[in-house]
């Protein structure tokens, strides 16, 4: 029983340290409505490859969170900047996290 009660109280604890408080979704931008996604942006194939390669890199629970913040934190500067389509440079600009994951350590492969 012991081991049991170790397991649960586990996944009790990563439960509620991957769920977001009430209070800390209450600070995130609302999500946007039906009728703006008619209007959403095409994106170029390279940009969605972009997103899609660093999402699948992100722990599984988390994945659809972080492509939805992604995706509308990059649509949002497409709108912002006035431009028609989502391009890798926008994907770039705007989401540096992906551009970090991607530079390569000199140091590191010298060693």
């Amino acid at each position: 029983t012991y081991l049991i009660q170790e397991f649960c109280n586990g996944l009790f604890d990563a439960l509620f340290h991957i769920l977001p408080l009430g209070t800390e979704m209450d600070k995130v931008d609302s999500t946007l409505a039906r009728g703006q996604a008619a209007n959403a942006f095409l994106w170029d194939s390279d940009a969605q490859t972009m997103v899609a390669n660093y999402v699948q890199k992100q722990p599984v629970l988390v994945q659809i969170s972080a492509a939805k913040q992604l995706r509308d934190r990059v649509e949002r500067d497409t709108e912002s900047s006035g431009e028609a389509r989502v391009t890798a440079e926008r994907v770039r600009l705007s989401c540096p996290e992906i551009v970090q994951e991607k530079v390569p350590n000199p140091i590191s492969e010298k060693v």
